[in-house]
């Protein structure tokens, strides 16, 4: 039902500015060029948010993560990466975009703040991940405004959420094979 409400508002949004955030007749090849290119950003600020801790914060926040580490769970994070991917783009790309920018008077204050209310979304996952993650923020909003879709947004999020929770699990389940057995 949440995600309904976001993609009205966002369809609105798109009304009132003149544009359909939700449309793909306008995507070609510079269209998913972009994509490909915020992708690969976004890959590449994976090894920079590992090499922000060291190997002892790393390790504790691997073996307590929530990175899937079974097949199934793996198939159900794909799930919430795609959800996560169409909800996110709305409510913060979308959304908050839309209403922000009459009240701060320009896109560009309205992306920064929304970028901020990302990353404060993400607080859970602690300060360091909070910075980065307004780093990506900033990404999904370049892609948005260069593409003029939130469809390829909504789709490199959901891939990157995907191969970043791959890439984590695997990393969760080598610290777990490498860590001392607790006497009984």
């Amino acid at each position: 039902f949440a995600l309904a409400i976001l993609w009205f508002l966002a369809a609105m949004n798109a009304v009132a500015m003149g544009s359909n955030v939700f449309s793909v007749d306008g995507v070609g090849i510079r269209e998913v060029c972009i994509g490909v290119v915020a992708f690969a950003l976004l890959l590449a600020a994976i090894p920079i948010t590992r090499a922000m801790r060291s190997p002892e914060e790393t390790r504790r926040r691997m073996l307590t993560s929530l990175a899937p580490r079974t097949r199934s769970e793996f198939a159900v994070f794909v799930a919430l990466a795609i959800l996560a991917g169409i909800a996110e783009e709305s409510a913060y790309r979308g959304v908050a975009v839309w209403i922000l920018t009459p009240v701060f008077g320009g896109s560009v204050p309205a992306m920064l703040l929304s970028a901020m209310a990302f990353s404060v979304a993400h607080a859970v996952q602690g300060g360091k991940t909070m910075a980065m993650i307004f780093g990506v923020a900033i990404v999904f909003h370049l892609l948005v405004y260069l593409t003029n879709t939130l469809v390829i947004a909504m789709v490199v999020h959901a891939v990157y959420d995907v191969v970043a929770a791959y890439a984590a699990g695997k990393l969760a389940k080598a610290l777990e094979a490498s860590a001392p057995t607790p006497a009984i």
